[in-house]
């Protein structure tokens, strides 16, 4: 397929094997490419197969493939909606995919890439889950990963993306904003491939998201989808995938994204809710979130155009809230990563001033497993402590509230 990438402010093209990720005035690309006359949705197990025609690439998704996607979209439990003030709420899980987190999708398509360009090394800078995900599939696709991390990252995420076989790169910074920066200009100095979140081949796999959740709700289109939100590639991938539904006349309208943030990280939300034009870098501060670290996204000038001009909404979350939410997933079953469940608080915010309706379909994006960083479970531990067998018929009896 003829494809090539498209700045998003100036339109301009630039070739597929130039190495930055960024055009020359700093913009964010994505990638575009001549479509068929028709487009169609096709017969398929997989959204890749269904949805070929938006697939850009030449390397088949399956050459390089854990089975990511097909991730559950369910109906809220009863005490979300009612914690959310949402009637209409779902969640897709994008913890069920192979690393427990949505950057698999993304890391597919950079795979793909890289063998389309016959590339041997993945290069990534993260907090932990890109990290993961890119040691992941690079191990499945015979390709070396380099993963460069703040000191900061997570012990479990590097953990795991060691036994994968990459070699971490872990850097004394808590600035996320300053090494990518710095990893950036590595990428021209050196003339290696690196990929951020920001990164446009990330996003065209992220866009299979949002033709999975158009399958899923059987052609309803969602009033709002909420995200949690570090660099902002995956809410781009998303609406760049609800966007080419609409240009290619499959769905009349698009949903509204909604971009959450901590409040102790929250340069794109900020700038939102302020009506600001470019992002508000803001001071590294550890958060519960620690997978939305990015405290100047590059590329957030054409986030923050992008929600204006398709009337997205923001919000922050404190960290008091963050616990709440991330306990309150828990009672409703889902053991997520504080980064994702601090959209509950946040839906709840919105909810309460109105800002979406309480009728209005929505659908919360869960990011991340509880597992990926325990650090909070660790501080939430409640200590047990043995009782003797002989007590154990009066301890059930108290608790189920039988009589002695």
């Amino acid at each position: 397929m003829n494809a090539w990438f498209s700045g998003l402010r100036t339109g301009r093209s630039y070739p597929l094997a130039q190495l930055e990720e960024f055009g020359e005035n700093g913009e964010s690309l994505e990638l575009v490419a001549e479509l068929p006359i028709q487009v169609r949705v096709r017969s398929g197990h997989t959204a890749y197969e269904r949805f070929r025609d938006f697939w850009y690439l030449d390397v088949e998704p399956e050459q390089c493939s854990l089975g990511e996607g097909n991730t559950p979209l369910i109906k809220a439990p009863a005490s979300l909606k009612s914690y959310t003030g949402l009637d209409r709420l779902y969640l897709k899980n994008e913890s069920a995919n192979p690393t427990w987190s949505f950057k698999d999708r993304g890391t597919l398509a950079t795979c793909a890439f890289a063998r389309q360009l016959r590339e041997h090394v993945l290069i990534t800078v993260s907090t932990g889950n890109m990290g993961q995900s890119v040691a992941a599939y690079a191990a499945r696709c015979g390709l070396q990963a380099i993963v460069i991390v703040p000191a900061t990252a997570s012990p479990e995420k590097l953990l795991s993306a060691s036994l994968y076989g990459a070699k971490i790169l872990r850097v004394d910074t808590a600035d996320l904003g300053q090494l990518k920066d710095c990893v950036a200009n590595l990428s021209s100095t050196l003339h290696l491939r690196i990929s951020s979140g920001a990164n446009p081949i990330r996003v065209e796999g992220y866009k299979f998201e949002a033709f999975e959740i158009f399958e899923q709700l059987d052609g309803v289109i969602p009033d709002f989808i909420a995200v949690p939100t570090s660099a902002g590639g995956h809410i781009r991938g998303l609406h760049k995938g609800w966007r080419e539904l609409e240009q290619t006349k499959m769905i009349e309208s698009i949903p509204r994204m909604i971009l959450v943030q901590a409040a102790a990280n929250a340069p794109l939300a900020d700038a939102l809710i302020s009506g600001l034009d470019a992002p508000l870098p803001c001071v590294p501060t550890p958060t519960l979130a620690s997978a939305l670290t990015s405290n100047a996204p590059p590329g957030g000038v054409d986030i923050i155009r992008l929600a204006h001009r398709y009337q997205w909404l923001a919000e922050t979350v404190t960290e008091e809230e963050i616990r709440e939410g991330w306990i309150c997933a828990a009672r409703a079953g889902l053991w997520l990563e504080p980064s994702s469940a601090l959209l509950f608080p946040a839906l709840r915010k919105l909810s309460h001033c109105r800002a979406v309706p309480r009728d209005a379909t929505v659908v919360a994006v869960l990011t991340g497993a509880g597992f990926k960083d325990t650090r909070i479970t660790e501080r939430t531990r409640e200590q047990s402590h043995a009782i003797p067998l002989s007590a154990l018929e009066s301890k059930l009896k108290d608790l189920v509230g039988l009589d002695s």
